[in-house]
């Protein structure tokens, strides 16, 4: 399969489209259960979709310690840089309510760490600071 069908067929499911154009038009690192959480989606179900982003050449991937950030990849070629510029004429209003949250969880960060993986919350304690926070 081609670069170009990939790129679209990756795109073509939803939450994969979504994640994308969070992270294309936030142009920052995400860890993935900052991005679960604007979503509203699983860990396990959005790392699943991140592996198939970065499969496709369209995210990357880099460690810090425990944790894992995400980010769309510089775009290089005529290709990459005017599908991008394309990806972002797709009307804000398809991701708004996700880019609020995940900036509003990215602000919740202890230094440049996840609070939510440095805590080690229960799932009911983190919904509950989670619920004060957003």
């Amino acid at each position: 399969m081609s670069i170009y069908s990939d790129f679209f067929k990756v795109l073509s499911e939803e939450k994969r489209l979504k994640i994308f154009l969070i992270l294309l038009n936030e142009q920052r690192d995400f860890y993935v259960c900052e991005i679960a959480d604007a979503l509203s989606e699983t860990h396990c179900n959005t790392s699943r979709c991140l592996k198939e982003l970065k499969a496709a050449g369209l995210i990357k991937r880099k460690r810090l310690g425990r944790g894992i950030l995400y980010s769309v990849v510089e775009p290089t070629g005529s290709f990459l840089k005017s599908f991008f510029s394309a990806m972002l004429s797709v009307p804000r209003g398809f991701v708004d309510e996700n880019i609020e949250v995940i900036r509003k969880r990215r602000e919740m960060r202890v230094g440049e760490k996840c609070e939510k993986c440095i805590m080690k919350l229960s799932e009911d304690q983190y919904k509950s600071l989670r619920k004060n926070q957003i």
